[in-house]
């Protein structure tokens, strides 16, 4: 207790010296907060402003991602309208003319149709009843096609008639029952009762093998669409109509990475990676593409600058797309501006500072000098007063000196 008490009697001095520099240094100190709170506020401001404009950036390059998916899947779907009119228009359409009729459409050669597009092929698949299918198979061999596969007995065929281009892929497709698949049967129910567009979900499709390959074909992940076709003058007003009308399906098969590819490719930022996920969840959907083939959707631990998920819907599916931001990105967002703004008003501030401290110290020192001149003052007027005292009491004492010689005089001197 003795020590803490002779350790706060020795502290007390210093504290009180400080308490007095804090007074007499408040105006100064005042500015200095000022100024700081100041500097962080217009800090706060323009890094917020570097900020929305690199989200502004961001979500602009995610909009366009968005609507050129959208732009470049309709303008397939467009050609599958119009070779489904080519069919409505023609009782008799051959291989040759409908390879040819659809690099016309396309605007673009057969051979580099999925290279620009993304769509593989292009084929009509025939609708075919049990009692037709000798027929069918008797008919493709004598043009030098393939007979109807699988086999086996079902309720009805769809095998594919016409296949464009004419690829080592697609040229295996011919005469394969689509039907055949549940999965695409559904599908292609669907499509045929509601007289619309039907996308299956995410399937491998048959492409031609890379240059390098020892195989003739690969499989690539991929979608098949359909869109049904019906007799030209037969009613199709109803669900019952429609069925009793089909006269088989337009089918486009799709890769989804040369159509995603092409479609970022146009306008998106390569800083920004995109992932495709065929379903509304990501978590638990097939990821259909993958920018830069490193799966970061629901993954714990993955940090970007921004990340966005969006919805879009296609034939009856929806898409899910997972945006982040990569390294470089991070990089190109990365702004002086703001550290330049703290920096230049921490500087300011603490020049403020010292500008203020400076007349603050003068005007003490001017303070101090007029009151020592005030006490030099009292002072003097207090010397002056015992001058002006001593000399009057001088002036008295020689009256009184004066007085008395003449008293004396006149009492001792008159009578001598």
């Amino acid at each position: 207790m003795g020590k803490l008490n002779s350790g706060w009697t020795a502290l007390g001095p210093g504290l009180a010296r400080f308490g007095r520099h804090l007074r007499r240094g408040a105006p100064a100190y005042g500015v200095l907060l000022i100024s700081l709170l100041l500097t962080v506020i217009a800090w706060y401001n323009v890094r917020q402003s570097v900020d929305a404009q690199n989200r502004a950036r961001f979500e602009e390059a995610t909009q366009a991602a968005t609507s050129a998916i959208a732009r470049r899947m309709n303008r397939n779907l467009d050609v599958m309208h119009s070779a489904r009119a080519l069919l409505l228009v023609s009782d008799s359409v051959d291989r040759e003319e409908w390879n040819r009729y659809v690099g016309i459409v396309t605007g673009i050669e057969p051979e580099r149709l999925w290279w620009r597009s993304g769509l593989q092929s292009l084929g009509f698949a025939k609708y075919v009843r049990p009692e037709e299918r000798e027929a069918f198979s008797r008919e493709a061999r004598e043009e030098g096609g393939r007979d109807l596969w699988p086999d086996g007995e079902r309720s009805a065929y769809f095998p594919l008639e016409f296949v464009a281009p004419s690829s080592e892929a697609n040229r295996r497709m011919m005469g394969y029952d689509v039907y055949s698949d549940p999965a695409h049967q559904s599908v292609m129910d669907r499509a045929r009762d509601t007289d619309t567009v039907e996308f299956t979900r995410m399937d491998y499709v048959l492409t031609d093998a890379r240059s390098h390959s020892e195989a003739d074909v690969a499989r690539r992940k991929g979608f098949v669409v359909y869109l049904p076709v019906y007799q030209e003058d037969a009613p199709a007003g109803t669900v019952a109509e429609r069925r009793r009308a089909l006269r088989g399906f337009v089918v486009g098969t799709f890769r989804s990475d040369e159509l995603f590819a092409r479609a970022f490719g146009e306008i998106f930022n390569p800083a920004i990676d995109v992932e495709v996920y065929d379903g509304e969840d990501v978590a638990s959907s097939s990821l259909l593409y993958d920018k830069n083939r490193t799966s970061n959707a629901g993954e714990k631990g993955h940090s970007a600058l921004f990340t966005k998920e969006s919805k879009i819907s296609m034939g009856g599916r929806k898409w899910s797309l997972y945006f982040a931001t990569v390294p470089a990105f991070e990089e190109e967002a990365r702004s002086i501006l703001p550290a330049f703004v703290l920096a230049s008003g921490v500087a300011l501030s603490f020049l403020l500072f010292g500008i203020t401290w400076m007349l603050v110290r003068s005007r003490t020192q001017a303070v101090r000098a007029s009151a020592d001149l005030e006490e030099a003052n009292r002072e003097l007027e207090d010397t002056n007063t015992e001058l002006q005292r001593s000399r009057e009491s001088l002036v008295s004492t020689r009256e009184e000196e004066r007085r008395r010689l003449r008293r004396d005089l006149h009492d001792g001197v008159g009578p001598s």
